[in-house]
């Protein structure tokens, strides 16, 4: 009797920490925000095999970095133009996968204008000569996204992740244009974009883990004093 007494209690105190921690511990803020993409290329000019893999109709995906702390530079309620507000780009393109950073005197930016003769606008550039594992010395990035879903984007507010979750949501344009140069040497891929998804916050996904094993530990301890 006495030691289910003292599992239970032990159960219930694990339990009521889980419960305080998923409900009320505080999330930290973070200062950047991460959206997977995947498209399909449309076009390629590679005429020095830059690239290795890429052929059309291959699959192009990554993973988009932006600095959700960036300022507007524009004064409109309806046009934000954020200066410095894309980090970095994660490419897998053909049988490469590479990631580069942006470069602090490139023009890396995203611009997002709502209803604008009945179209939201959602344009982000990143220009980058940190290579890293990339292929070429520079690597460019343009994406242009636009809707006729005015629901998109709202104001001039910074979007935390790339709005819509398919290609589809932007049925006027989902354009992904990615280009580099090696000395003489240059390429550029135009691809279709098909598909979008938010990254978890590491600090929300962990705290979501611990509740469950803490809540699977309580259901445990449960059972054995039955």
């Amino acid at each position: 009797m006495w030691g289910g007494s003292v599992a239970r209690r032990r159960g219930a105190f694990l339990g009521l920490w889980s419960l305080a921690l998923l409900v009320l511990s505080p999330v930290p803020a973070v200062a950047f925000s991460f959206t997977s993409f995947q498209g399909t290329v449309t076009d390629i000019t590679d005429p020095d095999t830059l690239l290795t893999g890429v052929t059309l109709g291959s699959t192009i995906s990554g993973v988009l970095g932006v600095d959700t702390n960036a300022t507007d530079r524009d004064g409109s309620s309806t046009v934000g133009d954020y200066g410095g507000a894309v980090a970095s780009l994660n490419l897998t393109l053909g049988t490469q996968n590479f990631s580069v950073i942006a470069s602090p005197s490139g023009s890396n930016f995203i611009y997002v204008e709502d209803d604008a003769g009945g179209v939201d606008t959602y344009l982000a550039q990143l220009n980058s000569d940190s290579p890293g594992d990339a292929p070429t010395s520079t690597t460019n990035m343009l994406m242009f996204l636009m809707s006729s879903n005015l629901a998109l984007i709202t104001g001039d507010a910074l979007p935390a992740s790339i709005p819509g979750s398919s290609g589809a949501d932007w049925d006027v344009q989902a354009l992904l244009q990615i280009s580099g140069t090696e000395g003489a040497s240059s390429y550029q891929i135009v691809a279709s974009l098909t598909s979008f998804s938010t990254v978890p916050e590491p600090a929300t996904g962990a705290l979501f883990l611990f509740g469950l094993v803490a809540l699977g530990a309580l259901s445990r301890s449960n059972r054995s004093i039955v």
